[in-house]
């Protein structure tokens, strides 16, 4: 059988940044690619990551593409099959990763540390760190979302705020500023 390469073209969309934030498009991508047999040492050479978070992202992938959960492996229901995200996961494994989610969270803001990436020392008064802020805000942009909230269509062209986040932070500016 005759191996595939990656010059289709589709990777020019995928920028290759370490630690990133994989969004749904990047995942099926790689997906797809994986699928038409192209290696995957050449994928993760082209995007500079490892090669194990490809074979994750395309296992993950698959599970979804079967109808299974991702953790348990468990059959999905008419409704979980209704979830927007790729990866794919039934009710009760969602709790369990729900509860475990929270309790890390809270722990990591006792401690003093970025309850995102449980790594580096949070922003005094925040609870994440200033990496983990713009990764978020980066990747909330990127999605055409208000990179302040997330929840709202940025408020003009080439903005980055919506327009409740933009009035919140000019009403902070002037209690600032007095």
């Amino acid at each position: 059988m005759k191996k595939k390469s990656i010059k289709t073209g589709y990777l020019e969309k995928v920028k290759p940044i370490q630690n990133r934030v994989w969004t749904d498009k990047e995942k099926a991508i790689i997906y797809t690619l994986r699928e038409s047999k192209v290696p995957s040492p050449e994928i993760a050479q082209k995007l500079k990551c490892n090669i194990t978070q490809v074979y994750n992202i395309t296992r993950l992938m698959r599970s979804g593409a079967k109808h299974k959960c991702f953790c348990c492996g468990r059959k999905l229901t008419a409704i979980e099959m209704l979830q927007k995200n790729f990866v794919k996961a039934c009710n009760k494994c969602k709790k369990a990763f729900k509860k475990y989610k929270k309790e890390r969270r809270l722990e990591a803001i006792e401690k003093g540390i970025c309850c995102y990436c449980n790594k580096r020392k949070a922003t005094p008064g925040y609870v994440s760190c200033p990496k983990c802020v713009s990764a978020t805000h980066r990747r909330r942009v990127a999605e055409g979302l208000c990179g302040q909230c997330g929840e709202r269509p940025p408020h003009k062209d080439g903005a980055t705020l919506c327009e409740i986040c933009l009035r919140k932070n000019e009403a902070r500016i002037k209690l600032k500023r007095g």
